[in-house]
């Protein structure tokens, strides 16, 4: 019989294994329980077989007030996966109060045939988008681009960030504050600019745009090149990153800069309205 449990510090602590499985890395155990501390919520379940070995997981990331990220974990090969799915997702759609409107999004693997099927059988209004994941390998020596540290506003950067999607100056001001923020600059003017997160091993690029006036004149090239010697320099062995698969010409400009599609990780992003 499988128990769902509130996580707590505690069962978090011990969770290191089932979360460096559903990252495909290894996670590290600080930084979950320090994320954990300031984004707690009655949202975060756990699964737990008969032998007390965890199975399963889901849990929100809040992100604004409009939207929140979930991410839900079954591991493969147990009995009843797509019961322990489903009930994972109920009991977790029970615990977290959303406000009217609120989309929530859950990114699974377009292979995981249980979870989408699970995800989608929550009967809420929905929507799906298939997103590809591109890697490029950094075990050559690359050129070295050395970034300059220019002080910029972030409704500057915000304002090339909305040309992809909406972003505020307030949400541009965190990412500064946690020094996730990469820019090129030309005459005072931001051109582009990346937003990029750190795992062990790798630099993931969360998404870079360019200023609407400075399209297709080789800009974000130059930034991506920017983000990939500063992990090379820092000894990662990979930059990734996510793209919609309608997206064409960003899916060109990722190859032409060396990037391949690793077909096993491709996703499909759920978004549901409450």
């Amino acid at each position: 019989m499988v128990k769902y449990l509130l996580i707590d510090r505690n069962l978090l602590s011990g969770m290191h294994e089932i979360l460096s499985l559903s990252a495909g890395y290894n996670v590290s155990l600080p930084d979950e329980l320090e994320y954990f501390e300031s984004l707690y919520s009655s949202s975060w379940i756990l699964a737990v077989d008969e032998q007390k070995k965890y199975i399963g997981f889901a849990r929100s990331f809040q992100q604004n007030a409009d939207w929140s990220l979930a991410e839900i974990f079954v591991a493969a090969e147990i009995a009843g996966r797509e019961k322990v799915a489903m009930d994972l997702l109920l009991k977790f759609q029970g615990a977290f109060s959303f406000g009217v409107k609120h989309r929530l999004r859950i990114d699974v693997l377009n292979s995981d045939i249980v979870l989408n099927n699970a995800i989608e059988q929550l009967g809420l209004s929905h929507s799906k988008q298939t997103f590809l994941y591109f890697q490029r390998d950094l075990r050559k020596p690359i050129d070295i681009f050395k970034r300059k540290k220019i002080d910029v506003a972030a409704a500057e950067i915000a304002y090339v960030f909305s040309n992809l999607h909406e972003t505020s100056a307030d949400e541009v001001t965190n990412w500064l504050n946690n020094n996730t923020v990469r820019t090129i600059v030309d005459s005072n003017r931001v051109v582009a600019a990346a937003q990029i997160s750190n795992t062990n091993d790798a630099i993931e690029i969360i998404r870079i745009a360019t200023h609407p006036d400075f399209l297709r004149l080789g800009y974000a090239k130059k930034l991506i090149e920017d983000v990939c010697s500063e992990a090379f320099c820092n000894k990662k062995l990979h930059v990734y990153l996510k793209v919609e698969d309608v997206r064409e010409p960003a899916i060109s400009l990722y190859k032409i800069c060396g990037f391949k599609e690793l077909l096993n990780k491709k996703q499909v992003w759920h978004s549901s309205w409450y």
